[in-house]
């Protein structure tokens, strides 16, 4: 847990660097970070989710 706690961190940083200066990263770098961002946040979107949406969107 503590691993993925330092991962989205270092995201957070990541992408703060970015938001900062765009032009430092190459396109291919800025469709990574944001996919990795994405996969987190859904990853903490599906972990969050009420236990009753789950079971309804498994039927």
């Amino acid at each position: 847990m503590a691993e993925l706690h330092q991962r989205r961190v270092k995201l957070v940083r990541q992408l703060l660097d970015v938001a900062d200066d765009p032009h430092a990263v190459t396109q291919q770098d800025m469709q990574a970070l944001l996919r990795e961002a994405a996969r987190i946040l859904g990853g903490l979107l599906t972990r969050d989710m009420p236990t009753s949406r789950l079971h309804d969107e498994a039927e």
